[in-house]
């Protein structure tokens, strides 16, 4: 059997060791140009020079001088060597009075050049998305990501526009202000800036500024979800519903759900006694486990007579359309995720660990306590309020019988100390007659 720790570690040690006389060459190429206006330095596997250097007239600046990061070579022993003289060429033509700088590196004006050419948005999504899977696998929970939070805003932004202030304006008026359309869409806008080095020339807070509030939603009551359920005369809309509302699923996992998934839910363990669900890894927060509020659900809903809604449809959000609209015919209203905000809030009920509960759910405590606290109505405080009193009740109960339980147990010894008492007195009347 191969060790997985050990392949490749021959490789990985030379790249470390490469990496380690890369990074002191850097320092003492540094430490040679202490005079220089020009350092070397690495960033992403690649050399740039770093320096104040005089402003480039067409950048229209009333700064005579700039911090500039100019990219420069690949990182290699060889390219620390290059970047150093280049540092000294550029340093002692900036001496002789000369501040077109930018004329001693070719490949630098002809990428500033390119840069400054203008381009379709088009063009620029499209690079924004090669840039964006640069580093990423395409798997069935990062392209469902991709599709969500890139590719359907993509739609708002026309491809023959071009990148400027006005048409970004333009694109941002085509939502409503303060909503959820214009907070992902500004959203996008921002990504595509940064990946086009101009986030910062762009006052955002002042200009595309968006203050979007989620709408109130009104939960399901558990006695409602089982009304619902009841009135459902299909078995697989049935399973559907009962399956989200038990284990606070997210619609579309119900349907990313493997058969090795279906299999390990209807197995209980002598350690659980339940059926525990198991959610994939390439789902939207990955692999996790669910556990069932309330557990009487899993046979009330019948939930281990397993029958899957099936769906030809390609994209999870066609899917959970379709989902939400045969929910809605038999009297969910707000859609399926409604199911999975009252799975949150009946954690809360229980007193479920909200670190416990954010686990099950897929998120981080602070998304989880921050998403779905605000979910909780007067009924909601009113039942952890009653609990609270209850216990407080039985607290109270609990003393009070504790001190009843004492004081009998001193009275039973005073008694058992005066019957020795008596006992004493009459075996000593019959030894003295």
């Amino acid at each position: 059997m191969v060790k997985r720790d050990y392949v490749g570690k021959g490789t990985r040690d030379e790249q470390a060791s490469l990496q380690e006389a890369i990074e002191r060459a850097v320092k003492d190429a540094n430490g040679r140009l202490v005079k220089s206006k020009l350092k070397v330095y690495i960033k992403s596997k690649r050399l740039y020079l770093r320096g104040t250097l005089p402003t480039m007239p067409e950048e229209n600046s009333k700064r005579k001088t700039k911090r500039y990061d100019l990219p420069y070579c690949e990182a290699t022993l060889k390219g620390v060597t290059n970047a150093e003289t280049k540092c000294k060429e550029i340093d002692n033509y900036l001496k002789l009075g000369n501040n077109d700088w930018w004329l001693l590196l070719p490949d630098y004006q002809q990428e500033r050049i390119e840069k400054s050419k203008p381009q379709t948005m088009e063009v620029i999504k499209l690079d924004f998305e090669n840039y964006y899977w640069r580093n990423r696998n395409k798997t069935r929970k990062t392209l469902d990501t991709w599709d969500k939070s890139y590719k359907d805003i993509f739609k708002k932004i026309p491809d023959e526009d071009s990148f400027t202030p006005k048409n970004i304006e333009k694109w941002i008026t085509t939502t409503e202000p303060n909503s959820k359309p214009r907070q992902d869409l500004i959203r996008v806008i921002k990504a595509l800036a940064d990946y086009k080095g101009i986030k910062d020339t762009i006052d955002w807070r002042k200009d595309y500024s968006c203050k979007y509030k989620s709408k109130p939603r009104t939960l399901p009551s558990d006695e409602e979800i089982e009304y619902i359920y009841s009135n459902i005369d299909r078995d697989d809309v049935r399973w559907s519903l009962g399956m989200i509302a038990t284990y606070g699923l997210r619609p579309q996992e119900l349907f990313q759900l493997e058969p090795k998934n279906i299999e390990e839910f209807l197995a209980i363990t002598e350690d659980s006694n339940t059926h525990i669900l198991p959610i994939p890894e390439d789902t939207k927060t990955g692999e996790r486990f669910v556990y069932p509020l309330h557990p009487e659900w899993i046979e009330k809903f019948d939930l281990a007579n397993v029958c899957r809604l099936e769906s030809n449809a390609k994209s999870l959000e066609t899917k959970v359309s379709w989902l939400n609209k045969l929910f809605s015919k038999y009297g969910l209203k707000g859609g399926a995720y409604n199911l999975r905000h009252r799975y949150a809030v009946r954690a809360i009920e229980l007193h479920v660990d909200e670190s416990i509960a954010a686990k099950w759910m897929g998120h981080s405590l602070e998304e989880h306590c921050k998403t779905y606290q605000k979910w909780m109505d007067k009924s909601t405080h009113n039942k952890a309020f009653n609990k609270l009193l209850s216990k407080a009740s039985e607290d109270t109960e609990i003393a009070r019988l504790k001190f009843e339980n004492q004081y009998l147990k001193d009275e039973v010894k005073r008694l058992q100390r005066k019957t020795e008492q008596l006992e004493a007195k009459l075996k000593l009347s019959e030894l003295d007659p």
